[in-house]
């Protein structure tokens, strides 16, 4: 369990703070309707050697245009404040002193 972890870790700090010389491609897409999958091809200096991680990721309200659908209450929740600073704006303007 412990030997599968490490390596993990490893790849996973090399994608966060990646070497200077190193040249890192990644690409995102869809397999499905609910996976977000990141590709990452990576080469290895110490070995002179390409790999590749891949990295699905769940989407609980779907996948589309390459990227996880955000949840409905976020799009609600800019729409009512939308309708709170358009109500703000017209009181403002049409307050007579």
């Amino acid at each position: 369990m412990m030997r599968k972890i490490i390596p993990l870790v490893f790849i996973s700090l090399f994608l966060l703070f990646p070497l200077a010389d190193a040249q890192n491609v990644s690409r995102t897409y869809c397999t499905d309707n609910s996976t977000l999958e990141t590709s990452v091809i990576f080469h290895v200096p110490e070995t002179n050697r390409t790999r590749t991680l891949v990295i699905p990721q769940d989407c609980p309200y779907g996948c589309a245009n390459n990227e996880c659908r955000q949840p409905p209450w976020i799009t609600y929740a800019i729409i009512f404040g939308l309708i709170i600073v358009a109500a703000i704006i017209y009181i403002l303007i049409t307050h007579k002193t």
